[in-house]
């Protein structure tokens, strides 16, 4: 089992029309980014995007020689920043479950293409495996403090068409920015239409100018054509 449960942050409107499904860091939890989200939201729900917030479940991480929550098993394969390998069977793993959620709020009535995913660092290199890698089709993805650690043993999809938000924080003390800066460019090569957004005082940890910069970014994408009431 890939999660453990569900938290989810409903929107304030009784209709909403567009989902997105967060995945945590390591060692967090989906009421963690639950909290997070409603501190950063003024203790509300967004407008009209409901938000799907699972949880890892909790075991052995090699590269952190501990037990923790976590969605991929990573090891260091060198003394580089970038040389870090994630574990692709984990991802797969990971990718079919964001299916099975994609898929379950589709049913609800809001199609695939207002439907987002994404998260934080690992919950976002997963989630930019799922849809570039994997192919699973959504309407966006958001990728924030997140490497991509399968850049050695996986490969990208060809035509790829989902718009990608990569966010990333200047004093981040896990991804060094040469690494953002090879990332971005392996994106590039792969022609992935991605916005990369860099902030100069933020760090790894999810924060409220994330939150803001990746919510205005999907309200862009997920627009309503008449927002009153909402």
């Amino acid at each position: 089992m890939t999660f453990t449960g569900i938290e989810i942050l409903k929107a304030t409107s009784s209709q909403p029309t567009a989902a997105l499904v967060f995945l945590h860091g390591t060692g967090s939890s989906g009421l963690e980014c639950k909290t997070n989200f409603m501190k950063f939201l003024g203790a509300h729900g967004h407008k009209y995007i409901d938000i799907y917030l699972p949880t890892a479940r909790e075991r052995y991480l090699k590269i952190q020689d501990k037990v923790t929550t976590f969605w991929f098993d990573a090891v260091r394969t060198g003394s580089d920043n970038m040389d870090v390998e994630g574990s692709t069977k984990d991802a797969d793993e990971v990718s079919a479950k964001l299916e099975e959620i994609v898929s379950k709020i589709e049913a609800t009535g809001i199609p695939r293409e207002r439907i987002a995913i994404g998260g934080m660092s690992q919950g976002g290199m997963v989630s930019v495996y799922a849809a570039y890698v994997r192919g699973i089709k959504v309407g966006a993805v958001v990728s924030i403090s997140a490497s991509f650690p399968f850049h050695n043993n996986s490969k990208f999809l060809p035509k790829p068409t989902v718009p990608l938000l990569s966010i990333y924080g200047q004093q981040d003390a896990f991804i060094m920015p040469r690494v953002m800066d090879a990332v971005w460019k392996l994106f590039r090569m792969n022609k992935i239409p991605f916005t990369p957004k860099s902030l100069v005082k933020s760090g790894h940890p999810l924060d409220a100018n994330y939150a803001k910069i990746m919510f205005e970014w999907l309200e862009k994408r997920f627009a309503l054509e008449e927002e009153d009431g909402y």
